[in-house]
């Protein structure tokens, strides 16, 4: 859409570095609504990236900030507002309506010690337009008010929701939305939000490292892995939800068959199935040219001397074997020893610094000399190797 805003992660952080600031000159932070594509993240960076930004603004930590998620569809107005209740006083019937079930959530994590409370309100043009009205003063930072009560002034308004040139029972804004609030569009091809957001749920590296090396290189109608726009007939395409469900059914078919088997007719199926023919092709080709790559095996048999890839692309699979390979503090210290043979920095830093995470992460006994030398390496990631070696 031509008139659109499209925004990627660098410039959504800008754009609440500067809504954010708001604050200091005694001004209200206004609503962000993040449209996109179905399963482009919208939500996922909400929920996990703003209360870090927020955190950084206002120098709390990310634990102060709390997040509300008020998902629209299915909903009326009613369960949003309160309901009403008939009510005689005095032989006089009148109607008195309940707490908004929401506010008696923010009145929940305010008690819980909240600095900061985010509501994210989900799935904005798909909801019914009674209820969309209801919420639209919660997206007027002039007014911020649910059911007539005011929301406070460290409570930040955002929502999410589907274009409507996507056919997803999406409905264009009210009028009065648009002009209160800064409406942006996610690039969904982007993904300096979806990968470390991969690595850190345990997506499979063999996705993670397909969808990294395809960025910005074309892939059917697309430029990337993930499909800049839902097609227009009913094929599956690739979205970064579809492609985590591909990355579980992944997971469970190296549990049947062994984490080097090559991918069998009904596997391929399901990969096509959930992404499309374009992306699809694409990531199974790449796992087929992971035999290129070194094995698991060989990385945790004998890490100092296991073969290291020529091509950056086989390196790449490479080293998300090795993250895969880390299951506990010994088999992360022969993972980092591998990884740090790496010829390509950017790779042996990455991925180095994801499998501490890890090792952190799960509290692993972990001392390893390869990540002393990494850290003698690169002494600027110190903080990250504290971090997670003394959580």
């Amino acid at each position: 859409m031509k008139n659109e805003t499209v925004v990627d992660i660098k410039t959504l952080e800008q754009m609440y570095q500067i809504n954010l600031a708001n604050r200091f000159i005694g001004e209200p932070v206004q609503p962000v609504v993040l449209a996109g594509a179905p399963g482009s993240g919208k939500t996922q960076i909400l929920k996990n990236v703003l209360p870090e930004w927020i955190a950084n603004a206002y120098g709390c930590s990310p634990d102060d900030v709390e997040v509300l998620v008020l998902p629209l569809t299915g909903r009326d107005a009613a369960e949003v507002l309160g309901f009403g209740i008939p009510t005689e006083i005095n032989d006089e019937f009148y109607t008195q309506f309940s707490k908004s079930p929401f506010v008696l959530e923010l009145v929940r994590a305010k008690e819980r010690g909240a600095k900061y409370i985010v509501i994210l309100i989900d799935e904005l043009m798909q909801a019914d337009v009674n209820v969309v009205n209801v919420v639209s003063h919660m997206l007027d930072a002039d007014t911020s008010t649910i059911g007539g009560e005011p929301l406070g002034e460290n409570v930040i308004v955002c929502a999410t929701g589907n274009r409507v040139v996507d056919r997803a029972a999406s409905k264009p804004l009210p009028a009065q939305i648009i002009d209160r609030v800064i409406l942006a569009t996610m690039n969904n091809t982007t993904q300096d939000c979806w990968v470390p957001w991969a690595y850190a749920n345990n997506i499979n590296p063999l996705v993670i490292t397909c969808a990294q090396a395809y960025e910005g290189r074309t892939v059917g109608e697309s430029r990337g892995l993930f499909a800049d726009k839902v097609p227009k007939g009913s094929e599956n395409y690739c979205t970064k939800r579809s492609l985590t469900r591909v990355s579980k059914q992944l997971d469970s078919f190296f549990y049947l068959n062994g984490d080097d088997a090559p991918l069998n007719d009904g596997m391929k199926a399901i990969i096509t199935g959930n992404i499309g023919m374009d992306a699809g092709n694409v990531l199974i080709d790449w796992i087929r040219d992971a035999a290129n790559a070194t094995s698991i095996a060989d990385i945790q048999s004998d890490p100092d001397h296991a073969m290291i890839p020529e091509s950056l692309e086989w390196q790449s699979i490479s080293a998300g074997n090795a993250f895969r390979s880390a299951i506990d503090g010994e088999t992360a210290g022969r993972a980092i020893t591998y990884a740090m043979r790496l010829t390509a920095k950017d790779v042996r830093i990455d991925i180095c610094s994801r499998i501490i995470s890890k090792a952190g992460k799960n509290k692993w006994d972990f001392n390893s000399n390869a990540a002393q030398k990494f850290m003698v390496e690169y002494p600027e990631l110190h903080a990250l190797f504290v971090k997670h070696l003394e959580a």
